[in-house]
């Protein structure tokens, strides 16, 4: 295998019960050149101090304190500061499997490919997950190809997130994660995926998401998030304009009318009124563009159960 350094960037915040489960899978990892890069984002627990006891006993840990700026400035700092030739996030609460990098950089190198995606297992809590022996696929996509599985319910969620990839240094050029924004890898991976030539995934399950009750996405509906993400939305919008991809630009905007309508039926007031306005803007655009029978349904289906609820707003 032609060995390359790899970076592992952690944003690491507030984390002190998870981050040595994280820790130990990264250095336990089967593949030895890897440089990992921990950026404690102002932690005021003991994470930090963990960092540096850690950074004692393995030389490839390097350690970053710094003011707390959130998981977006945290993983910009560490980009801007890794020196690998080919890179990867861990959220610092997750940790991977031992064979993780070397399995990701095998399938990079065999297809030459610019991404490796990998699948990944949810973990509640404290639950014990061992490692399933089932046989595995490998899937090898154009770009245009891995931008279509973002709007495919079964794998949108790993072909989004940051994390569970390694990706090549370069596509990260020009790009960097939106500071202050809640569904900040619904603001870029799209992006990196559409620089990309090749993208490989396997559906082996590698990294281990652990599911927080207190996290952000974890407490249920929040308009912050929501609003966040409304505005990542817009940006694909324009994105795929000016790209020309007019086909993902009608499927992102089905993705929003879904998020107005849930907005609407979560919110009061003026808040809701201007949510309505722009889920009938929206449902109008809608309804003149040229979709599949399938997205048609859903949209009169949606369209029906709205004007039945909302009545006196058509009138």
């Amino acid at each position: 295998m032609n060995k390359k350094l790899i970076s592992i960037i952690i944003p690491v915040y507030n984390v002190e019960n998870y981050l040595i489960k994280c820790l130990e899978s990264i250095i336990n990892q089967t593949y030895k050149d890897i440089e990992i890069i921990l950026v404690d984002d102002g932690a005021t627990d003991s994470s930090g101090e963990i960092c540096d006891l850690y950074k004692a006993k393995d030389k490839r840990i390097s350690v970053f304190h710094k003011k707390n700026g959130g998981l977006s400035d945290a993983r910009n700092f560490g980009l801007d500061r890794c020196t690998g030739e080919y890179i990867t996030f861990l959220d610092s609460d997750d940790y991977v499997d031992e064979s993780y990098i070397e399995k990701m950089y095998v399938n990079l190198l065999e297809t030459e490919s610019d991404i490796s995606i990998c699948n990944f297992e949810k973990v509640y809590d404290d639950d014990f997950k061992s490692k399933e022996e089932k046989s595995v696929s490998r899937t090898l996509y154009l770009k245009y190809e891995a931008l279509e599985r973002l709007f495919d319910r079964e794998v949108c969620a790993q072909f989004v997130v940051a994390w569970g990839k390694l990706y090549k240094k370069e596509l990260f050029k020009t790009i960097r994660f939106p500071l202050g924004k809640i569904h900040e890898d619904e603001f870029t991976t799209y992006k990196v995926l559409h620089g990309a030539k090749k993208i490989v995934y396997t559906d082996e399950k590698l990294v281990y998401y652990i599911q927080r009750g207190d996290s952000i996405i974890g407490q249920g509906f929040n308009l912050k998030a929501k609003k966040d993400l409304e505005k990542a939305y817009l940006e694909q919008i324009d994105f795929y304009k000016k790209e020309n991809h007019y086909e993902f630009c009608k499927k992102t905007k089905v993705k929003l009318y879904d998020l107005y309508f849930e907005l609407v039926n979560n919110t009061t007031g003026e808040e809701q009124a201007d949510f309505l306005k722009k889920l009938k803007n929206l449902l109008l655009e809608l309804k003149k563009l040229e979709t599949t029978f399938k997205v048609k349904y859903k949209i009169l289906k949606k369209y029906y159960l709205y004007c039945f609820k909302k009545r006196k707003f058509f009138q």
